[in-house]
């Protein structure tokens, strides 16, 4: 079984808020590999925070991109169950936090 490494990010974030992966994830070799933005977000902040990971502004680039396995869904949870159908129809893993 392959192991899940690329992660795609799609949360509601505040500047103040933004999702960390831990140390032992990053450890085991997970990555961020593409950060939805929104008009919340700070880009400065996820940059600090995800230094290789690209910013996208459509959930869409995330979804439709082979490289991501996994999704983390974070925010307002109105939003969640749409995500998660269009994540797992695209084949992907989910992780709702």
């Amino acid at each position: 079984m392959k192991a899940i490494k690329n992660i795609g990010l799609i949360a509601g974030n505040t500047p103040d808020n933004i999702l960390k992966i831990s140390q032992a994830s990053k450890a085991n070799g997970y990555t961020v590999k593409k950060i939805l933005v929104t008009d919340s977000t700070t880009t400065g902040a996820i940059k600090s925070q995800y230094p290789n990971g690209e910013m996208v502004h459509n959930s869409k680039s995330i979804l439709e991109d082979d490289g991501i396995e996994l999704i983390v869904v974070s925010g307002k949870p109105e939003h969640h169950m749409q995500l998660v159908s269009e994540a797992l129809q695209a084949g992907k893993h989910v992780r709702i936090i």
